[in-house]
């Protein structure tokens, strides 16, 4: 139970940190969602590469024909 005395002060902090809390948890969900865009930009990314060496080396292929 909370004493009298000090109750408010309790209920304030213990409202503060679920605020906190919650602030945190958005912030998190908003970093997992930065990742995962950065993820599939790179993962994008690699297919192009991958793509373009193979275009590089039929074309160079051809040119040393």
């Amino acid at each position: 139970m909370l004493d009298e005395r000090h109750g408010n002060y309790h209920i304030q902090d213990y409202a503060a940190q679920e605020h906190r809390i919650s602030l945190l948890e958005a912030e998190l969900q908003q970093q997992e969602q930065l990742m995962l865009g950065y993820q599939r930009e790179n993962n994008k990314l690699c297919q192009a590469m991958k793509q373009l060496k193979v275009w590089f080396c039929f074309l160079s292929w051809d040119m040393c024909i």
